[in-house]
């Protein structure tokens, strides 16, 4: 069976997106880890992380036989730093706020990428660890009743 739209739009988040932060393609820093679904953050191993979190897929049936649909991802960003916790926790968010930003159509499967609110995460018991979360609509049509099919 093929992957459906939701799908397709997750892996090229994933890989195709914010696995590709990385010094040889322009960003200050190198994507550590990615990773879909429930991880707890400081038992990550590689820095800095990302965690992909789909959150609700609020769709709007249109008059013709399609849906348009408004799909929140979540972004945990997370940081290990050296020394300037700060810095680092800026550095990322600049790479990954850019990255998913330069195919707002995640490979033709979406009609828009629209960036939300950003909020910061600090944990007082860790000095050098902090992160971001970051929310993303993902706006996309499909056939009505078909998760497959584009629209």
């Amino acid at each position: 069976m093929p992957d459906s739209i939701r799908e397709k739009i997750l892996q090229h988040i994933e890989t195709t997106t914010l696995e590709s932060i990385t010094v040889a393609n322009g960003y200050a820093i190198n994507i550590g880890q990615v990773e879909r679904g429930k991880v707890n953050p400081l038992k990550l191993e590689r820095f800095p992380a990302v965690l992909i979190f789909p959150g609700e897929d609020e769709p709007e049936s249109l008059i013709s036989d399609l849906t348009d649909r408004s799909w929140q991802i979540l972004l945990f960003l997370w940081v290990l730093a050296q020394k300037d916790i700060s810095k680092a926790m800026e550095t990322f968010l600049a790479a990954v706020q850019k990255r998913m930003l330069v195919d707002h159509t995640r490979g033709g499967n979406a009609m828009d990428t629209a960036e939300g609110a950003v909020t910061p995460i600090r944990i007082e018991e860790v000095d050098l660890q902090g992160g971001w979360i970051l929310n993303y609509s993902i706006r996309y049509r499909t056939k009505r009743g078909d998760p497959f099919t584009l629209g």
